[in-house]
């Protein structure tokens, strides 16, 4: 970045009364991705790097890729 392009824009959060900033960043974000949406984005990037759908085997990684992020384990 050069030195008169422009910073990122800021804007004030505000707050409800007794509520602290944290607890106020965290209500303004949207709620995670389920699982099905992580993976949908994961296929929609093998579609559009590769021009095809994912062949089942890397499928199978994907969903062992998405199920790893979120801390989904085999019991």
């Amino acid at each position: 970045m050069d030195a008169d392009s422009p910073g990122p824009e800021w804007s004030r959060l505000e707050t409800l009364p007794g509520e602290e900033p944290e607890d106020a960043v965290r209500r303004m974000q949207p709620p995670p991705l389920s699982f099905e949406e992580q993976l949908a984005v994961e296929v929609d990037i093998v579609r559009q790097e590769f021009g095809r759908d994912p062949r089942p085997v890397e499928m199978n990684a994907l969903i062992r890729l998405v199920k790893r992020r979120n801390g989904i384990t085999h019991q």
